[in-house]
């Protein structure tokens, strides 16, 4: 076998599974990428909102929990 030949065999062997490769690399690559980014969460300001539980009383949300703090 000459030198070319092997060249040949290594140019259509070696292409597909370079590019087949690139493909799956930038694909997990991507899928990572948006796995690994946040999701934003709407801001609520802290205040009085009406209680969750009692919708007649007010409740005040700290802009991140609900406190023990109520009003009539």
């Amino acid at each position: 076998m000459s030198p070319f030949h092997v060249l040949i065999i290594l140019v259509v062997v070696a292409v597909p599974v370079i590019v087949v490769g690139a493909i799956v690399y930038a694909v997990v690559s991507s899928s990572r990428r948006s796995a690994n980014q946040l999701v934003a969460q709407p801001f609520v300001a802290p205040g009085w909102y009406a209680d969750p539980q009692n919708p007649g009383q007010r409740r005040w949300f700290d802009g991140a929990q609900w406190t023990d703090s109520t009003t009539p």
